[in-house]
């Protein structure tokens, strides 16, 4: 009786959190779309569902990270089990203080009895391999391609013959980082850690994504190209997700790509493509977290998380 009563209490809580993401998004949706109205009815459906198509691939790759993320420290959920707890609190990360889909993590890991200590130490891998290959990825791709990008904003006037090796230094760092990280601050013992370079191109694949869901939204008279689009991006997320007072990175990545693009794009097209995105990216987690909200995928992942026989979840301080 307790734990039907439990089960219907989380249940009508998820539900009710849910509409409060949402009320809270439809007030986002409307305090910004004045902004973008116009551009809106110059952009064809079907570039608007493209990006939403790709913003939603990337999101996968990031749920599969989330997972190598708790892999590492040995806890092995199914790839939809991950992508359930990845799309239901990311929703909160809206709120002010930026950082509840943080708490809402630690929360659902400390239930499928994960220590603090690992249930945290999944936290801090996944988030610094997110800011890592983020500044990597865009940093390396300027480097390497767009040397002038780079130097625009280094604000520095080097050579590019002295940008572009930077550029391969950069990937390698990033992946000599990666090894490392996973040696000194996982836990080595466990059998199921998740191989680096598997996590490298999934983060890599996952920029590419959300680069070029951004860059389809772009006139077809914009002068950049995609690379551009990937590299300037994926800096301006980090960026975004570092300034912890603004939930969701709000106005910083906002600022960011339009002072990236402002060479090719006017300035009121810019905050506006840019807002624009935003709105892509908000829209892709609510249907993530309506989709996992539905009982078809939350019961029975619950009930196999919990069940006796499922002793590999279980530890021990």
């Amino acid at each position: 009786m307790r734990e039907k009563l439990k089960s219907k209490t989380i249940s009508i809580l998820k539900w009710l959190w849910i509409a409060v993401v949402l009320v809270a998004a439809v007030i986002y949706f409307s305090r910004n779309f004045n902004n973008v109205e116009t551009y809106f009815h110059l952009l064809k459906p079907g570039r608007i569902f493209l990006s939403l198509i790709l913003m939603l691939a990337a999101k996968s790759l990031f749920a599969l990270v989330s997972r190598f993320s708790v892999q590492a420290e040995g806890w092995n959920p199914s790839y939809i089990q991950m992508f359930s707890i990845y799309a239901l609190t990311q929703l909160a990360k809206y709120l002010p203080g930026g950082v509840w889909h943080h708490v809402g993590r630690f929360g659902v890991y400390r239930s499928k009895e994960m220590s603090n200590s690992k249930a945290g130490k999944a936290m801090i891998l996944e988030n610094i391999w997110l800011v890592a290959s983020a500044f990597a990825v865009g940093f390396s791709i300027f480097l390497l391609i767009k040397p002038n990008m780079a130097a625009m904003i280094l604000d520095q006037d080097i050579p590019y013959y002295l940008l572009r090796p930077a550029g391969a230094v950069v990937l390698a760092v990033w992946l000599l980082g990666m090894y490392l990280l996973q040696r000194f601050i996982t836990d080595n013992e466990q059998k199921k850690c998740p191989d680096p370079m598997a996590v490298s191109i999934s983060l890599t694949l996952a920029w590419i994504l959300v680069g070029s869901s951004f860059y389809v939204l772009f006139p077809y008279d914009f002068q950049a190209d995609l690379p551009t689009a990937i590299g300037g991006f994926a800096i301006s997320w980090a960026v975004g997700f570092l300034a912890i007072f603004a939930p969701g990175g709000l106005g910083i990545r906002e600022f960011l790509l339009s002072f990236m693009f402002s060479s090719s794009l006017s300035p009121e097209l810019a905050p506006v493509l840019a807002t624009f995105h935003r709105l892509i990216w908000v829209t892709s987690e609510i249907i993530l977290g309506l989709l996992f909200s539905l009982p078809i995928f939350s019961f029975p992942l619950v009930n196999k998380t919990l069940s006796p026989e499922n002793t590999q979840d279980k530890y021990q301080e």
